[in-house]
C-alpha cells in the first residue's frame, strides 16, 4: 500500500529497506537516553535507525509525503488538521474513527 502511493518520502521504517527516505518519530524512544540493553540494541544491531530518529512528529510532517502511523498515542488523534495537500496518512491503528471518511487517511487492520 506504501509503495502504491508513488511516495519515496515516509514516516515509516520497515520501507527503509525498500530505498524510501524516512524519519521517524516515537516520543518513547530517544537514542540520546537509552541506557542498558536497549541502547545496546539499537547502536549495534541497527545502528541506522538513531540516525532517521526525529525529536518531534512536525519534523515527519515537513518532511514526509506519506505518514505511517503505528500507535495511537494521544499526540496522532489531530494529526489529519496537520497535514498538508498531498500527503496521506496510512493508519495501522484507527487514530481516530472520524478518519473513516477522509481520502487522506488510509486505515489498514482496523
Amino acid at each position: 500500500m506504501i509503495m502504491g502511493k508513488g511516495n519515496r518520502k515516509v514516516g515509516h521504517r520497515t520501507a527503509y529497506r525498500k530505498g524510501f527516505e524516512l524519519k521517524l518519530y516515537d516520543r518513547n524512544v530517544n537514542a540520546a537516553k537509552l541506557l542498558g540493553a536497549n541502547r545496546d540494541y539499537i547502536m549495534n544491531r541497527i545502528p541506522h535507525i538513531s540516525k532517521l530518529m526525529v525529536s518531534d512528529i512536525e519534523s515527519v510532517l515537513d518532511f514526509a509525503e506519506t505518514i505511517v502511523v503505528g500507535n495511537n498515542s494521544p499526540e496522532f488523534k489531530d494529526l489529519q488538521s496537520k497535514i498538508r495537500p498531498g500527503q496521506v496518512i496510512v493508519d495501522l491503528v484507527r487514530v481516530d474513527d472520524s478518519s473513516l471518511d477522509n481520502e487522506h487517511i488510509d486505515g489498514i487492520c482496523w
